[in-house]
């Protein structure tokens, strides 16, 4: 049950406190900003202009500037930076990835390319120096739902449900951690309101009114087999961690998934073949263990849903569901034995062949708490009531306590005795509910203070405008931490900010080394790959069922799962981040190794799989998450495949296609047709064919994965596959390892489109073209280390744009 919400009245007023902090924000001090400039030697730029003008400048003139994408260069001179600097950016990015000029049009020789390209580098980068700009960062920025939920985490030990309590937050250059996207209004704050409530009555256990809670498996979950952190000798289930609000009797109700695809549940009655053994468990301790009887035979037949009852301690608790495992399908049914997704019955149809022989878990319901007894001794009461008072006498010196080491941590930085007498007006007036009515009013303010949901960069007092100044070391522990915890400083870092000694260049090089070792880490690294990468389409992804019957939920789920362990071994083992693209490793099961043909993976848990030589699996093209994400429920998509590359691996998107593109056609006579001949359609037209001829071979390089990730020699039409092509830049690949090879010729433009995003991500902002000579120091320092993950991160965190701030 939900707990009613409070008023829209005290939403204004909380809302209305975030103008009323800024007001009182104190002073920061201003530096002068640190240099950064790049290795490469400016060459005239009366060279760099004439070799624009031949090779550029008939195209992106000023007479054909709204046909050449709004870039004209005959009126730009290199030796103005400062007012040409931003098209010149432009210029660099298109150099860089050999997008200019285009395929068919003249190139200067590679050696002269090469030269225009760094001489232009060098330039805007000594001109960079001259005239450092941080960029600006918004003063206020919100907690997005992944950091409120990691910080209560942090703070309070509860393990808070988001995405029932707040809504989600709109990404926008790609992430959505961005400052100037997370806006507040009356609703949001009322939601906030709602979820301190819940968070309060959490941490302290307060709540005594009935809830539930269901979890469920997804439809399509096979569960014909152990699953990862199951025990041996059991087979499919269900694992989920609960908080238990207080000590009291639970209810649980498992019901059972043994129907047919149209009615998913309610055909448990006929029992089956064999019996089963189900076994309810709470932290690996049997609570009830449930007999499936087989058909015909006397006994309880199967049901479809059972219940038990059981006393259970307040605090998280493991709860888990499974079946003790039978003999194999394939063991005896040589029809289904060659699917791994075997099929579900069918109530229309009563051939033998379409039974179902395992039962397989649907949901359970928690309910609770029947007959509440206390709150019990909780991770969460422990992390927050660091004091018992002894009577009346010492409760408002506990409670002081108690409310000034929450706020520390929860403001991140030290409060003022003026904001902490605040704070225990609020204990007062909850005091007449108890002690702990007090602790959680003043709980749920803290939780609801511009001061905790929001980031709040000020301006240092009398800075001139346009200056650049260094951050205060508070906020740059926030910055720090929330890059590479998704969470807020710990009691470490705000100590140093407290001693002025973050700013120190050993001290900040020492804690991002902690930080990184720190298993916190590994929020950033899986937060971070999924919205670079765009993981979250394969959990929407859903082949079609008739093309790809093997296809289900626990392969989607073991997909999403290797990139993540993959990218996230770039941290543990300190990779070069350039075999993101080239690993001849990486994370399999046996269900993932089944569906990729790598024999000798046993069991469900992820290990560390080795590719022979000859593989074509290697890094991040060759995963099943990137190519199910970029496929149709019945096809390849080179366009999109080739699209995802230059956005992700490139960071240089092709401009959107015009309105009147015709659709590809996905049935029909076209089947018929090769997926270059398809495409070809998209080519005719000569509005479409510029950027076609780009992004199709690009896509084409993939063209020996199925939909579904699987390698294939011929497509669907048993037509000998062609995945030959050329980069932009004009180098010819016959096959993926050809185009692999092509791209990396080159790293730092892969690199740097990776830093690029690793930005965005830890500055909260878009960037800039006066960001780009810090992103390519970030690139030029992680070369001098083979591009090892830790300098990356390292030469990310005391960069210019990341350290200081330009006030408006």
């Amino acid at each position: 049950m939900r707990r009613k919400a409070a008023g829209p009245w005290l939403a204004r007023l909380v809302l209305m406190s975030v103008v009323v902090v800024l007001a009182f924000m104190g002073p920061m001090a201003a530096t002068n900003a640190p240099s950064q400039a790049s290795a490469g030697e400016p060459l005239s730029p009366a060279w760099q202009k004439a070799l624009l003008d031949r090779y550029c400048v008939s195209c992106h003139n000023s007479r054909l500037e709204a046909t050449a994408g709004n870039l004209a260069l005959d009126t730009v001179n290199p030796a103005d930076i400062g007012a040409h600097g931003e098209t010149l950016e432009r210029v660099v990015r298109k150099l860089r990835v050999g997008l200019m000029p285009p395929p068919g049009r003249p190139r200067p020789e590679p050696a002269e390319y090469r030269k225009l390209l760094t001489s232009l580098e060098a330039s805007l980068d000594t001109a960079a120096a001259a005239h450092p700009n941080p960029g600006r960062k918004d003063t206020f920025h919100r907690l997005n739902r992944t950091e409120y939920r990691n910080i209560v985490k942090d703070l309070l030990d509860v393990d808070v449900d988001v995405t029932e309590l707040l809504p989600i937050d709109n990404p926008s250059f790609g992430f959505d951690d961005i400052a100037g996207t997370l806006t507040l209004n009356e609703a949001l704050m009322e939601q906030y309101i709602a979820a301190s409530q819940q968070v309060a009555a959490s941490a302290l256990g307060s709540s005594t009114l009935l809830e539930y809670k269901e979890f469920r498996v997804p439809y399509e979950f096979s569960q014909d087999e152990r699953l990862e952190g199951f025990p041996m000798g059991t087979r499919g289930g269900l694992r989920a961690l609960y908080t238990f609000p207080r000590d009291g009797d639970y209810t649980f109700e498992v019901k059972l998934m043994c129907g047919s695809i149209i009615a998913a549940e309610g055909a448990c009655g006929g029992s089956f073949p064999d019996s089963h053994e189900m076994e309810v468990t709470i932290d690996g301790e049997r609570l009830q263990l449930i007999t499936l009887s087989k058909k015909g035979s006397r006994g309880e037949a199967a049901r479809d849903a059972y219940k038990l009852t059981a006393p259970i301690k307040a605090g998280p608790h493991q709860l888990a569901v499974w079946f003790l495992k039978q003999p194999s399908i394939d063991e005896f049914d040589g029809i289904r034995k060659k699917f791994d997704k075997p099929m579900h019955p069918s109530n229309a149809v009563s051939n033998e062949w379409m039974s179902a022989y395992q039962p397989s878990v649907s949901s359970v319901i928690v309910g609770g708490p029947f007959n509440p007894g206390g709150p019990g001794d909780t991770p969460s009461r422990r992390r927050l009531l660091i004091c018992t008072p002894t009577g009346a006498a010492d409760e408002a010196t506990c409670a002081r306590r108690i409310v000034s080491t929450l706020v520390r941590r929860a403001f991140r930085r030290p409060v003022t005795s003026a904001e902490l007498d605040g704070l225990m007006t609020f204990y007062k007036t909850g005091r007449v509910r108890g002690f702990e009515g007090g602790i959680d009013l003043a709980l749920r303010r803290v939780l609801t203070s511009p001061n905790f949901l929001f980031r709040i960069e000020t301006d240092p007092a009398g800075v001139a405008a346009n200056a650049s100044y260094r951050i205060s070391d508070f906020e740059l522990a926030s910055r720090l931490s929330f890059f590479l915890w998704r969470s807020g400083p710990d009691d470490q870092l705000i100590d140093l900010a407290a001693r002025g000694r973050l700013q120190n260049a050993d001290v900040l090089s020492q804690q991002v080394t902690r930080m990184l070792a720190d298993s916190r880490a590994q929020r950033m690294t899986l937060d971070f790959s999924r919205q670079w990468l765009g993981l979250g389409k394969v959990d929407v992804a859903v082949p079609n069922a008739q093309m790809f019957p093997n296809f289900d939920d626990s392969l989607k789920l073991s997909m999403r799962r290797e990139t993540e362990l993959f990218f996230d071994s770039m941290r543990t083992e300190d990779r070069n981040v350039v075999e993101l693209l080239t690993a001849d490793y990486t994370f399999l099961n046996e269900r993932l190794a089944k569906h990729y043909g790598i024999p000798n993976v046993k069991g469900g848990h992820f290990r560390k799989v080795t590719y022979p030589a000859d593989n074509v699996r290697r890094g991040l093209l060759g995963q099943g998450s990137v190519l199910l994400l970029t496929s149709s429920p019945i096809r390849t998509r080179p366009v999109v495949r080739g699209k995802w590359i230059l956005e992700t691996l490139l960071a240089t998107p092709p401009p959107p296609p015009p309105p009147d593109v015709p659709v590809l056609r996905e049935a029909g006579p076209v089947l018929a047709q090769t997926m270059r001949e398809r495409m070809a359609a998209h080519r005719a037209s000569p509005t479409c064919a510029s950027c076609h001829a780009t992004i199709d071979p690009l896509g084409f390089a993939l063209e020996n994965f199925s939909p579904v990730g699987q390698y294939r020699t011929v497509d669907e039409n048993f037509t000998a596959i062609d995945a030959s092509g050329a980069l932009p830049n004009g180098t010819k690949f016959d096959n993926l390892a050809g185009f692999r090879e092509g791209l990396l010729r080159d790293p730092e433009v892969f690199v740097g489109a990776l830093v690029e995003k690793m930005m965005i991500y830890a500055l909260g902002r878009g960037l800039e073209y006066y960001d780009m000579p810090a992103v390519r120091s970030v690139v030029h320092q992680g070369a001098g280390s083979n591009y090892r993950f830790s300098v990356i991160v390292q030469a990310i965190a005391t960069s210019l744009p990341f350290d200081m701030r330009r006030a408006p």
